[in-house]
């Protein structure tokens, strides 16, 4: 698979332009990376580039790949800082940065994804960090989610754990990958996972519909022979 020109249309559209910092992200950055000042930070799939700010505010050297020609532009236009680097690329097939990197964040972009691309976004993010850098993974869905659980609307099945959906929230956004703890181990197997946690959210006004993730921090660990 490749970069789904559905969100290429969702953001011109005006969907999905989230602004504000995840709440997420800016606690486990701040749990797990004390000090970026001056350090070298990718994020993949940066769309609406709401994480921006915040990195602005930690000094760092920022790179967003982001796989919307449109909303790359979008993002160029509005952050000119020198040490903000939007890419617009595909990053489950190259991740395009020239330096490396000291924390890889992911909010929401992998698990947009078919298996065997997030095994090699992950390989590929492994290569680019140094040796004691971070990789953040937060809203991997849970394969405890409403959505995979019940299976309505559901319109493609690519692989055991990947699905898309024809309405709803998950409409319209091409793949969706739902992860269990045993394959994000098996993901994350040359690092040293640090934190696990699997989040859940129940919309008591909508069915008891319950939303399910994973939020993930792992080190880069040097492979084993």
């Amino acid at each position: 698979m490749s970069f789904c020109k559905l969100w290429d249309e969702q953001y011109q559209s005006g969907s999905h332009q989230s602004i504000w910092p995840w709440s997420k992200v800016v606690s486990l950055v701040s749990r797990s990376c004390k000090d970026l000042s001056g350090k070298n930070v990718l994020e993949i799939g940066c769309g609406a580039g709401a994480n921006i700010p915040f990195f602005i505010s930690k000094k760092v050297n920022y790179y967003g790949i982001e796989g919307s020609e449109y909303q790359s532009q979008v993002l160029r236009n509005r952050f000119q800082e020198p040490n903000i680097h939007i890419i617009n690329g595909d990053f489950t097939k190259a991740i395009d940065v020239d330096v490396p990197i000291d924390l890889a964040l992911d909010r929401g972009a992998l698990t947009c994804n078919a298996t065997a691309d997030i095994q090699r976004t992950i390989d590929n993010i492994y290569q680019k960090l140094t040796w004691d850098g971070v990789i953040i993974g937060i809203d991997w869905y849970s394969k405890e989610d409403f959505a995979y659980q019940n299976k309505e609307n559901v319109t493609k099945i690519i692989d055991e754990s990947t699905l898309e959906f024809s309405s709803g929230c998950f409409a319209n956004i091409g793949a969706l990958h739902f992860f269990d703890i045993d394959e994000i181990q098996k993901l994350l197997a040359n690092f040293k996972i640090i934190l696990l946690e699997e989040n859940k959210t129940i919309n008591i006004l909508d069915r008891n519909i319950t939303r399910v993730a994973f939020n993930v921090v792992a080190q880069k660990i040097k492979k084993t022979s």
